[in-house]
């Protein structure tokens, strides 16, 4: 089975910051993504409930569904899902975060089998 190009994969990001969105979807634009955006956890559900992205991109701060709400939430709906949270905090609340999300991450689980894991997203974003 051949691997998809950028351009067949979709990326939903979700941020209410609109400064961060639009960041984020240009450079994933320039780098050959299809990214569409939403401005809360709720519209983000709203949106995958219509549509089918390979990719989630979501912060964790946010106001109304936090990043590990929607997380969950994501994860009833589609245990597959890729979902990657992002924080501007420290390298040491990252930290403290990530084992926070692995737990709800693997809370989450429906029982397939399925790991939970956190990567890093591989797009780098220059800004000058």
């Amino acid at each position: 089975m051949n691997k998809a190009s950028k351009s067949e994969l979709s990326v939903l990001v979700v941020d209410d910051d609109e400064n961060i969105r639009l960041v984020l979807s240009k450079a994933l634009e320039k780098e050959g993504y299809r990214v569409s955006t939403a401005k809360s956890g709720e519209e983000a559900l709203s949106i995958l409930q219509r549509s089918f992205f390979h990719v989630v991109i979501s912060d964790i701060m946010m106001a109304e569904m936090n990043g590990i709400e929607l997380l969950h939430q994501i994860k009833e709906m589609n245990s597959l899902m890729q979902i990657y949270i992002m924080t501007a905090h420290s390298t040491k609340t990252g930290c403290a975060l990530e084992g926070t999300l692995r737990k709800a991450f693997n809370s989450s689980k429906n029982g397939s089998g399925n790991r939970g894991m956190i990567h890093n997203f591989p797009v780098r974003i220059k800004i000058a």
